[in-house]
């Protein structure tokens, strides 16, 4: 290993600079930095949030139809299980002559 030490310091204007309070962005050349399509680009995100309102919604509804279908297929199987058990527990019955 070689005991000698490099000096690797970046260049002046690759140095982050820390912001003093008392600063403003047209301390720093201005603060638009959004161009002049910035307004449309803002309509484009605007659009495609209401876009994405109105599937989220969508899904919402999709979910709570399935979770009301669940709930009536879930008592219409229970219902079954439960003629299921009490045709067989009627078979055993008369099969053991406790009927």
């Amino acid at each position: 290993m070689s005991d000698t030490i490099r000096d690797i310091s970046l260049p002046n204007d690759n140095r982050f600079k820390v912001v003093q309070p008392h600063e403003t962005a047209a301390d720093y050349g201005g603060g638009n930095g959004g161009g002049s399509s910035m307004e449309s680009r803002v309509a484009k995100l605007e659009s495609d949030v209401d876009s994405i309102k109105t599937t989220l919604k969508d899904i919402k509804d999709d979910v709570r139809e399935m979770k009301r279908d669940a709930r009536t297929d879930f008592r219409l199987t229970f219902g079954a299980l439960i003629a299921v058990a009490l045709g067989l527990a009627g078979l055993m019955a008369k099969g053991f002559h406790w009927m």
